[in-house]
This record gives structure tokens, C-alpha cells and sequence, in this order.
């Protein structure tokens, strides 16, 4: 069985980046010249999961992103807030009493 790391020295790099274990696993995934159909449909369906999971990753890494940004966009309005709120107990406290 090849490995990745295996795979990716034979593509002239020593980084694993996502472009080279992508190419790393192309390699992996090419087809087999073989006439046995069990393992043609083995590779088949490595073939398919990993695009299967390619998508999905691309996809939920999209909604991650849009969710990150909400919720740094919250945090900073919780923050904000906070500070108003904070610095209006302040002053209301440190003015004079009326009569």
C-alpha cells in the first residue's frame, strides 16, 4: 500500500500542503490495471468517497466561515455593550447626589 507521505516525496516536496496530499492521493486513486471486478469496484468507490468528501468539505468549511464571522460580529457587540454599560455605572456613580 503507498503512503501519503510516501506519495508526496515522489511529487518533490516535503510539506504535506493541501494541494500536495490532494496530488498525493490522486496518485493513490488512479486506476488499477487489473481485470478482477472486485477490485475495480473497490477503487471506484475510493474514487467516489473521496470526492464525496471533498465536496462536503468545501462545503461545510463555506458555512463554517460564514458562521465565524457572525459570531465574531456578536462577541463584538456583546463587548461593546458591555463597556457602555460599564462606563454609564461610572459616571452615574460617581455624580454628586441631587437634593
Amino acid at each position: 500500500m503507498v503512503c501519503i507521505r510516501d506519495s508526496v516525496s515522489v511529487l518533490g516536496t516535503n510539506e504535506l500542503t493541501p494541494g500536495s496530499i490532494q496530488d498525493a492521493l490522486r496518485m493513490y486513486f488512479q486506476p488499477i490495471k487489473n481485470d478482477d471486478p472486485q477490485l475495480d469496484f473497490y477503487t471506484i468507490y475510493k474514487r467516489e468517497t473521496m470526492e464525496y468528501d471533498t465536496e462536503y468539505m468545501q462545503k461545510h468549511n463555506e458555512d463554517l466561515n460564514t458562521t465565524l464571522i457572525f459570531v465574531r460580529l456578536c462577541i463584538y457587540l456583546l463587548l461593546y455593550s458591555i463597556d457602555h454599560i460599564f462606563r454609564l455605572v461610572c459616571f452615574l456613580q460617581s455624580a454628586p447626589p441631587s437634593s
